[in-house]
């Protein structure tokens, strides 16, 4: 559809990753978008739905709402507005509009082919004994993020190890609270993810998964209880690996673990401690200078992290850090993960690495949690003098009560997180810059009578004036 200029403009310099295309790309997809409104109390998917669309939210707002009770707003004020509105398949979260909403819309395979890499993928035979299709699984399993850094060698293995498992309709192939034993491949057959939840004594679909699907591999990371059900919904086939298999091929290479003083030796070249426990532990001794983004809200909040920052994930145990570290990784984030969590190293850290609680102007500087708004702003240059003054004392403190290696250690945690900060505040400034272009354009349009009105599209549906908030 034919695009009104200041309406290209905010789409090519504001939406990720679009505004990382080349401008031939951009043109492309551009000339194959829709702009629908969509009224209040309408959905635009639903949890476990598939569809062959990637979304973006232009104007209103959006409620994501998951059968866990987990929720957040999207508007074109937070973070969220400027990835796709719940890109994951099967849908992770219901997104039910909440104000009446404009949403560009574009087929997810064109998306995908705008966006493909040139990166070579990894080079490895895969034999097959029949021309139908067969290999399809094993070339999807291969073309993944996680299977690129495995060794070719490992995965010949593993495709030897595989199991091949036959599945009848209603076949319960995995069930929630037993312990993990096997890493499953989808063959062929359809299969179904439930949860329990007690507190509702309800059960809910999560995912519908399909050939070259992969499930179970969370417990086996964790050495935790399976949290869901797996149900066949047709006849089928799988292809299974032993849990110690799935760990010593898969986990060990591909997932870097580091002990705490490989971890502090990276912090201080310029990697950035990733705290994945709840907000409450988090305050209670999380290291200064971490991010904090628990696990349970991980997959929603992955796109605000950097794509060319590397992260050392840390937990309590080193359960819930390992298999973070296995979902960054699959998004192709740089991550290693600390080898059985801060607890195998208390004595260690309590001489060497300060906590948000005992630097209590951490908080004014380093990583936090996101507010439940998701609108929690950067500290101002006031704040930032502010806290530098807090960090002098709180450093002078520390330095009458430890040695000089453990003073330098703080100090270089500080200038890490100062450094970042004023690097956030750079990207701040350049986002400002180009909304105040945008609204200058729009400004001129508008004093020259030139009003932007967006041409009817799908199904009669009628899209209204724009009146983009860029601040």
């Amino acid at each position: 559809m034919e695009v009104p200029e200041g309406i290209s403009q905010y789409i090519t310099t504001r939406l990720i990753p679009i505004n990382g295309l080349s401008a031939s790309k951009q043109k492309v997809l551009l000339d194959n978008i829709i702009i629908e409104t969509h009224p209040v109390g309408s959905y635009l998917f639903e949890q476990g739905d598939i569809d062959g669309f990637v979304y973006y939210l232009l104007t209103g707002k959006i409620n994501m709402m998951a059968t866990d009770e987990s929720s957040f707003i999207i508007e074109p004020e937070v973070e969220h507005a400027s990835y796709p509105i719940g890109q994951m398949q099967p849908r992770q979260y219901s997104a039910m509009i909440i104000n009446e909403s404009q949403i560009l819309k574009i087929s997810k395979s064109l998306f995908n082919s705008l966006l493909k890499s040139d990166r070579p993928e990894p080079q490895v035979v895969l034999e097959s004994d029949d021309a139908d299709g067969v290999g399809d699984w094993m070339t999807n399993l291969v073309k993944s993020r996680i299977f690129s850094n495995i060794p070719p060698q490992n995965i010949q293995k593993i495709f030897e190890l595989f199991e091949e498992i036959p599945v009848k309709n209603n076949d319960m192939i995995i069930h929630q609270g037993e312990q993990g034993d096997f890493f499953y491949i989808i063959k062929d057959g359809m299969f179904k993810v439930t949860r329990y939840l007690q507190k509702q004594h309800k059960t809910f679909r999560l995912a519908i998964l399909h050939e070259g699907d992969s499930f179970g591999e969370e417990s086996l990371l964790g050495d935790m209880p399976r949290n869901a059900n797996v149900t066949a919904l047709t006849d089928g086939t799988l292809m299974r690996l032993t849990k110690d298999s799935f760990l010593s091929l898969i986990r060990d290479p591909a997932i870097k673990a580091v002990d705490y003083q490989q971890a502090v030796q990276r912090i201080g070249e310029g990697e950035t401690w990733l705290d994945v426990r709840s907000p409450e532990k988090y305050r209670k001794n999380g290291l200064a200078g971490s991010l904090n983004y628990p696990l349970d809200t991980l997959r929603i909040q992955i796109n605000k992290l950097n794509m060319d920052a590397s992260y050392i994930v840390y937990c309590e145990n080193g359960s819930r850090s390992s298999i973070a570290a296995y979902l960054l990784l699959k998004h192709g984030y740089s991550v290693s993960y600390l080898q059985g969590g801060i607890s195998k190293y208390q004595k260690e850290m309590a001489s060497t690495a300060p906590t948000i609680r005992e630097l209590d102007s951490a908080q004014q500087y380093a990583g936090r949690p996101p507010s439940p708004s998701g609108k929690e702003k950067p500290p101002l240059a006031g704040d930032m003098s502010n806290s530098t003054e807090k960090m002098i004392e709180s450093l002078s403190l520390l330095s009458s009560q430890g040695n000089g290696d453990q003073l330098a250690h703080v100090l270089r945690t500080v200038l890490t997180s100062v450094f970042k900060q004023l690097e956030q505040a750079l990207r701040d400034k350049v986002e400002a810059e180009i909304a105040k272009n945008i609204a200058e354009q729009k400004l001129e349009a508008f004093m020259q009578g030139q009003v932007l009105n967006l041409m009817p599209v799908g199904n009669g549906t009628q899209s209204k004036i724009m009146n983009l908030d860029v601040k």
